[in-house]
């Protein structure tokens, strides 16, 4: 498996601080697709959180902590509560809480309507120590699955992709 986070040292920032605060969360997305062995670099860090009330607000807090800000207009009390992010997926057909930094500039993008699935993802998740701490990240299969379900164009690349790896092609 590759590590992308030579090329994105806050990957590792990001992922060491929200460990180190006990958040569970499975790496996904266009980083899940570099360490399995795609070739497209990815700019921003992808992960499926779990929904847990305490423990999202945690991750809220880690993240400001290190001066990430949620481009949607709501306050930091609001984003933690949990249950407003459910309601906003819900009501609002929300998938992803993105939380963007100035300086240095990075990105982490919490996809939280995979967020009801985190115990059923963690099930079939796969053991890597990327970014220099143990983590969890989402199967080959349960990957290619949402990279197809997105549509969009370079997900279905990036799904086509881990197909042939899936079989060793």
């Amino acid at each position: 498996m590759s590590d992308p986070s030579s090329g994105r040292p806050f990957f590792s920032e990001v992922i060491g601080a929200l460990a180190g605060a006990g958040v569970k969360f499975l790496l996904c997305d266009g980083v899940a697709a570099f360490i399995y062995g795609t070739r497209r670099a990815t700019f921003d860090l992808d992960l499926v959180p779990r929904l847990d009330p305490t423990e999202w607000a945690t991750a809220i807090d880690t993240l400001y902590g290190l001066g990430f800000r949620p481009r949607v207009p709501e306050t930091r009390e609001s984003i933690r509560q949990v249950e407003n992010v459910k309601r906003w997926i819900g009501e609002k057909g929300m998938l992803a809480l993105t939380f963007q930094r100035v300086s240095p500039p990075a990105e982490v993008d919490l996809l939280v309507s995979q967020g009801a699935r985190y115990d059923e993802l963690r099930a079939r998740a796969t053991q890597t120590a990327w970014g220099g701490v143990p983590q969890l990240i989402v199967s080959l299969e349960d990957l290619i699955a949402m990279k197809r379900a997105s549509g969009r164009a370079v997900d279905l690349l990036d799904a086509e992709e881990l197909e042939k790896l899936s079989r060793g092609s």
